[in-house]
């Protein structure tokens, strides 16, 4: 409880520290001086953590922080995520480039990491809960949002233990909301005065669903292009993380440079009168300096950028279009962001309940879900990974489903699958199954035919449904009960189950459990040596997780 309290109040301070130093005036060449300034000292600790051996391929912000979740790294260190912090907090403040909400995160998993003690890298479960309270936490601080806070890491499918996560969103939600209300004096967005009024109605749907869609594509683009700058920046400078942390950042301080400092929020968006060139302008400077963040210097603090780039297009889409009612450019403005936050970030329930929080608004609530599913469904149609996948297959680490592919190649089928299950025989009656399922294991049958050999699978619910549709209440073994055979419900359902073999890898079974509970497990013969169950996978992944921590 106390550690959650302590990781939401670090989560608060550091964003009321970013705000006041976001409140200072400085000269343009002033910010120039002190963001080159920066950019060499973030390279130097770059250096610094190759030589230590720490890491040598560059940081990439959330991507790092999940693959920490899945190898129980012995040299991470807390030092190391507070240089992260310190960069992510001056990109920030001289640029706008990132949110906030990165150094609140990166400055909050310092904090725990220096608590842990030397045996709590063994555990996964702690790690996991380290990282969600780290994300909840910075999230909801910046955002002034403790439920979307909460939503995000389960989005993310971070795992670890909900209480502590829930704790340390809630605690760094209040601590921000007294240090807005008692020394900045004014709302962290104060988006609810222009929202709470807004009503969307008829046809004005049919735009909002086409402002969806745009801003969908929009965030399949950005992934593109985000794709296309990692890989030239890998190409280019053969992976040298000091290097590309240089040039990344001369490119930062030109961009600066050319398009001076953009202190502007989404409320000044919403409130000024920028033409549509304006507008394309400033959505250009916040994309690339993005995606050139990400490429090369690494930060947690995406959400924010994310969310005001799809706010400028969802605004500028209704300039360009010609529509000037108010309302539908404020409700356009936030699906729009939505629809790039789905892409991008794959995580639609977060972004729809981070709109409600903030503007108390149904309307934005529904557009924004809509918008946001769209936009994820269009990166699954593309087969585009999101920004957190992209990340981590940039540096050699896949994860599906939470587990890392890495690991799951180390182990064979076999390992994980039960035998100890009732097979059936094709021709067997209905009755005779309903007889073995009080002594069955598990709620599925292999059935097999005269030569043993794999024919399909049925469960416990097949059986009972036949058994009621077709029995008689006068007698429990009437004859067209006897009659309907095991082959009979294979027909009628329909069903297909995959299959796998004993010496396959357990990475194979990656999506199968999404709509098939159990996959049978055949030999070389096409007879059935077990049954591959969701659970089974996890605790065979659990026991490979644990031996490799021992291990050391």
């Amino acid at each position: 409880m106390i550690e959650s309290v302590s990781i939401g109040f670090i989560a608060a301070a550091v964003v009321s520290i970013g705000r006041f130093l976001s409140s200072l005036q400085l000269g343009h060449l002033t910010i120039l001086f002190i963001l080159s300034l920066g950019v060499i000292l973030s390279a130097f600790a770059q250096w610094a953590l190759q030589r230590k051996k720490i890491d040598a391929q560059g940081y990439q912000g959330l991507p790092d922080l999940f693959i920490h979740i899945h190898t129980a790294v012995s040299s991470d260190s807390s030092l190391k995520w507070v240089a992260y912090g310190a960069t992510s907090i001056l990109l920030r403040t001289l640029g706008g480039f990132v949110g906030i909400e990165g150094s609140a995160i990166e400055m909050s998993h310092a904090y725990v990491v220096r608590l842990r003690s030397r045996t709590a890298r063994w555990f996964e479960g702690k790690r996991r809960t380290d990282a969600a309270a780290s994300i909840a936490a910075g999230f909801s601080a910046a955002f002034g949002t403790p439920f979307s806070g909460m939503l995000l890491p389960i989005e993310l499918n971070t795992g670890g233990n909900s209480l502590v996560i829930c704790m340390s969103a809630l605690s760094a939600f209040l601590f921000c909301h007294f240090t807005n209300r008692y020394f900045f004096k004014d709302p962290l967005f104060g988006f609810y005065e222009i929202f709470h009024n807004i009503r969307i109605f008829g046809t004005q749907w049919v735009v909002i669903f086409y402002v969806a869609v745009a801003s969908s594509a929009v965030g399949l683009i950005f992934l593109w292009l985000l794709r296309l700058f990692q890989a030239g920046f890998s190409d280019l400078l053969k992976k040298n993380a000091v290097f590309k942390i240089l040039l990344g950042g001369c490119l930062l301080v030109g961009i600066l440079w050319v398009g001076g400092f953009s202190d502007r929020t989404i409320v000044n968006i919403f409130q000024s009168d920028l033409t549509i060139n304006e507008i394309s302008f400033l959505f250009c400077i916040h994309v690339f300096s993005l995606i050139l963040v990400v490429s090369s210097i690494g930060s947690c603090g995406v959400f924010y950028p994310i969310f005001f780039i799809g706010t400028l297009f969802g605004f500028g889409m209704m300039k360009f279009l010609g529509y000037e009612t108010y309302e539908l450019s404020l409700l356009s403005g936030f699906v729009g962001a939505a629809g790039v936050w789905g892409a991008v970030l794959n995580t639609p329930i977060t972004v729809a309940v981070l709109g409600f929080e903030l503007t108390k608004n149904l309307d934005v609530l529904f557009g924004c879900l809509m918008a946001g599913y769209l936009g994820r469904g269009l990166c699954q149609l593309f087969k585009t990974p999101h920004i957190l996948q992209m990340g981590m297959q940039q540096k050699g680490a896949v994860i599906v489903e939470g587990r890392s592919v890495a690991v799951l190649d180390t182990i064979f089928v076999r390992d994980a699958m039960v035998t100890d299950f009732e097979m059936i025989h094709e021709h067997q009656p209905v009755s005779e199954i309903h007889a073995k399922i009080a002594q069955c294991k598990y709620p599925f049958f292999p059935v097999t035919n005269t030569q043993g050999h794999y024919v399909g699978l049925i469960s416990i619910d097949m059986v009972e449904e036949a058994r009621e549709s077709q029995a008689v209440p006068a007698s429990s073994n009437s004859s067209l009960t006897k009659l309907l055979e095991a082959k009979d419900l294979l027909y009628r359902s329909g069903i297909k189950s995959p299959t796998l073999s004993p010496g396959d890898k357990l990475s194979r079974s990656s999506g199968l459990f999404q709509y098939f509970p159990c996959v049978p497990v055949l030999d070389e013969e096409g007879r059935v040596a077990g049954l591959l169950f969701v659970h089974t996978v996890r605790l065979a992944y659990d026991r490979e997780i644990a031996r490799r921590s021992i291990r050391g």
